[in-house]
């Protein structure tokens, strides 16, 4: 059983403490981004045209994905619901160079391929419901454009302490593992996350964090996370 804490946070109301409205209309953004007429409203440039831009490979049973496909011109890239893809090829973002939108969720990839973090003009980043991935490379604070990070469902180990170099970060949903039986703790990380994390993401709207009610490496954190929250927005 898992907490999920946007709702309470020991007695601690995240969502009011938030800017309520900015949260619900950014999270609706990225929720429905399914469209053109999406994607034009949510990245702000009418100048691009969008029915060329979009990449929709979404439930087409995919396994693997190849390196380097040629994609040059792709802004958003739908991978999600591709429950069995299990691999994707360390080079296969290389020639997506201006993608802003990734959506792999709902897929058993173990690993996050390299290549995704040389995506500079990365917006928004959906790892949703992975169920094989449990580790965040510390090359996630290379995406310094970042503005919407949803891990929500994938239970990670803990998140490296480069989260905290995502400066435009506005959305972020976490969740992380946690063992019903004591004795596993010994083969995890000492800490989830540092405790200090959020004190470098200025422009946090919405956040959510998902974790194991009785896992002791939260309770030690949590403190320093409340104190964090109160000075957003």
């Amino acid at each position: 059983m898992f907490t999920h804490m946007p709702i309470a946070l020991s007695g601690f109301d995240l969502q009011k403490e938030l800017n309520q409205s900015a949260t619900e209309k950014l999270r609706r953004a990225v929720d429905e981004l399914t469209t053109e007429t999406d994607a034009e409203k949510f990245f702000d440039n009418p100048d691009i045209s969008w029915a060329n831009a979009m990449l929709n490979s979404a439930e087409q049973d995919l396994r693997e994905l190849p390196g380097n496909p040629n994609y040059p011109n792709s802004l958003l890239l739908f991978l999600q619901r591709n429950r069995r893809l299990t691999l994707i090829h360390p080079s296969f973002f290389d020639s997506m160079p201006d993608l802003q939108f990734l959506d792999i969720s709902d897929t058993k990839i173990r690993i996050v391929p390299s290549s995704l973090f040389k995506l500079s003009k990365l917006k928004v980043l959906l790892l949703r419901n992975c169920v094989c991935l449990d580790n965040l490379p510390r090359e996630i604070g290379r995406l310094n454009q970042l503005e919407a990070l949803d891990l929500s469902g994938t239970e990670l180990y803990d998140i490296p302490d480069e989260i905290g170099q995502l400066g435009l970060l506005r959305s972020m949903q976490l969740s992380f593992y946690g063992p019903d039986v004591g004795s596993e703790y010994e083969h995890l990380p000492s800490q989830l996350v540092s405790p200090n994390f959020l004190s470098e993401l200025k422009e946090m709207q919405a956040l959510s964090i998902s974790v194991h009610p009785e896992d002791h490496r939260w309770t030690e954190i949590v403190a320093c996370i409340i104190n964090d929250v109160s000075k957003l927005g």
